[in-house]
């Protein structure tokens, strides 16, 4: 017998009676209903005063999996939640400049979000970021003025498995003792630990700004050798120096070496093929070297791994889980089949993102694009991504020191804790690496006064999630959104456990073939210390493709948005056309990569204004006022 099951029904409670209409008179209040006929409504939110409710959105469960248990007396299974809301402005979409007659050339696209991590909850991306809705401290929801959701179908997805609402049954048998990791609400980990415990993000300082679980001595040694042998240029570097001899580009005499080549660095310093063959034999047959998953060190012709106890523990998995869940999703919205789709998230997002959509993309292959079970996959955009390992540690010194934050020793000691986590890395202790680069933010957060890794602009400031999880774990909500009472909202220490050896391999070789077949979109906001530009600069720019000579020669532009305000001294219908620098782009061979202005690790949320014209740019549609 199935552990979970619940009937579709309006409920009745004093929310719903209260707010469903947000003010409307009670007469209006008992004509809402949708006429679409479409499963799974959600009704009975608890609109502010004044405030319109949504009155077309949908939001449930999707059983992706089951299994047989090592007790064999129930089947394991698994579900994904989510929550899907038509675009709220549909006389806004129209393609320019199309001769098409087919309906969805007239409909918007859909939009899927996902969060990072891994094991965040997607409602952080629907609440705080570039959803409809915003949730405050009373428990009452209002509207955000600028939103995807105006001008786009867009679905919020809880994945992997074990994420937010979506579940595993039976969960990681260390549920039961962490559960209350992700309720306290005061950091956002989102994926600053990568799913591992909030204690671990800030560790206390001691007198001496150190980090006291981390023996400082491996590092004041390191950092003494590279400085001593820095003062001449005669002195030969030891061979475990080598990786720490570009450290001192930054160094006061010598602030600009022309000669230094990062390419050719970690051509020579780091064995790629090591990170990328790690997890199979090197005797693998020749067809890994053409497989996708191959290049990320899988083997692509056994999956029998690729789900541990329910948990995916690969891209691969995550991947097959959320083609399963789109499949069904279509199934119980087919209006939505023809629909332009593009895939969206952020951070852990430059990993789920490669995934699926290498995922789809095969799958694809397989049907012709007039088959039900065919994906009309168009394009992606990934925020502040977490890709690859070796070109994005080493950009934490550097980034930190030039925006002040950390004198020339401090830099120097956060880039000999990168090379040890790329050190580790390279040899395969995965676990030990992912330690290894939290040290490293530990330091930085110790040594610069507790400034936010993920917006420097922060001090001593965390995100705040208290009140998103208080309402999301509410019996009403839950009542309205489809979901039994007995699921909690919340992140599953599963995720992170069964997906830690996957962590600190790159994702980066997934991405040629994608950028050939598809728009793809990569954006990063000025003030993220964590994914930002600098080290997502490093591994664009090392991606080859057959479009990729035309994106290097591009010129990287001022990117400006276009907003019109009224002119006091003119007449009443006269506006002004102003212009708003919102940031930089260079664009060429079907990739376009941003950097925006006065954004952090959530750019959407930082400035929404500039991420949806990003996504404008991505599908081709415009919002005509």
């Amino acid at each position: 017998m199935a552990r979970f099951s619940y009937t579709k029904y309006i409920p009745n409670n004093a929310i719903f009676n209260r707010d469903i209409a947000g003010g409307i008179a009670q007469q209006q209040r008992q004509r809402v209903k949708l006429p679409t006929g479409l499963p799974n409504p959600v009704y009975g939110l608890p609109m502010r005063p004044g405030q319109q409710p949504i009155l077309e959105q949908y939001a449930g469960l999707i059983k992706v999996r089951e299994w047989d248990t090592p007790e064999g007396k129930n089947k394991g299974h698994s579900s994904i939640f989510y929550w899907y809301f038509p675009a709220i402005v549909k006389s806004n979409y129209k393609r320019p400049n199309t001769q098409s007659s087919s309906s969805s050339s007239q409909q918007p696209p859909l939009l899927l979000w996902i969060q990072g991590g891994p094991g965040s909850t997607s409602m952080i991306g629907l609440f705080t970021e570039m959803g409809p809705l915003k949730v405050h401290k009373d428990g009452t929801l209002s509207r955000r003025n600028i939103t995807w959701a105006n001008e786009y179908d867009i679905l919020f997805v809880d994945q992997p498995v074990g994420t937010g609402f979506s579940y595993v049954y039976p969960p990681h048998n260390d549920s039961s003792s962490e559960a209350n990791l992700n309720e306290k609400g005061d950091v956002d980990d989102t994926d600053g630990a990568f799913g591992a415990p909030a204690i671990n993000i800030g560790r206390p300082v001691t007198s001496d700004n150190t980090i006291p679980e981390f023996n400082m001595t491996y590092i004041d040694n390191v950092v003494h050798k590279v400085l001593e042998a820095a003062e001449s240029v005669s002195t030969p570097w030891p061979k475990e120096l080598e990786p720490f001899r570009y450290l001192l580009n930054r160094r006061a005499e010598n602030l600009y070496d022309p000669k230094f080549d990062m390419n050719s660095l970690r051509k020579n310093l780091i064995d790629r093929n090591s990170v990328l063959t790690s997890s199979r034999k090197s005797s693998s047959s020749s067809s890994s070297s053409s497989s996708p998953w191959g290049s990320i060190g899988l083997d692509p012709n056994d999956t029998s791994k690729d789900f541990i106890n329910g948990y995916p523990t690969n891209m691969r998995a995550v991947g097959k889980d959320m083609h399963t869940f789109m499949l069904k999703f279509f199934e119980l919205y087919p209006h939505l089949r023809s629909r332009d789709f593009y895939i969206t998230s952020e951070s852990y997002g430059g990993r789920f993102v490669p995934g699926i959509a290498t995922y789809i993309d095969q799958e694809n292959h397989k049907l012709t694009s007039t088959d039900d079970k065919y994906i009309n996959l168009k394009g992606m955009a990934v925020g502040n991504s977490w890709v690859d390992p070796l070109a994005q540690l080493p950009a934490h010194g550097t980034l930190g020191f030039y925006n002040g934050l950390l004198g020339m020793k401090e830099a120097d000691i956060v880039d000999v804790l990168a090379f040890r986590s790329i050190n580790l890395t390279i040899h395969n202790q995965l676990e030990a690496a992912i330690e290894a680069r939290l040290d490293m933010f530990d330091y930085f957060r110790n040594v610069t006064g507790k400034i936010n890794w993920y917006d420097i602009r922060r001090v001593n400031h965390p995100y705040i999630r208290r009140h998103m999880n208080n309402f999301l774990n509410l019996a009403e909500t839950k009542r309205s959104l489809n979901v039994p009472d007995d699921i909690k909202s919340f992140k599953d220490p599963g995720v992170y456990h069964y997906l830690k050896q996957d962590i600190m391999r790159t994702s980066m070789p997934l991405y040629p073939h994608l950028i050939e077949r598809y728009g793809v979109t990569l954006y990063q906001g000025q003030f993220d210390f964590r994914d930002g530009v600098v080290g997502n600069t490093a591994w664009i720019s090392g991606l080859k493709w057959e479009g990729s000579d035309q994106f290097k020669a591009a010129k990287r532009q001022q990117w400006y948005l276009k907003d019109g305000i009224k002119d006091p001294n003119a007449d009443e219908d006269d506006f002004v056309q102003r212009l708003f620098l919102a940031g930089y782009l260079q664009s060429g061979g079907n990739l376009n990569h941003y950097t925006v202005l006065g954004g952090g690790h959530m750019t959407p949320g930082d400035n929404p204004q500039a991420c949806l014209d990003i996504i404008h740019n991505l599908t081709g549609y415009y919002n005509r006022h």
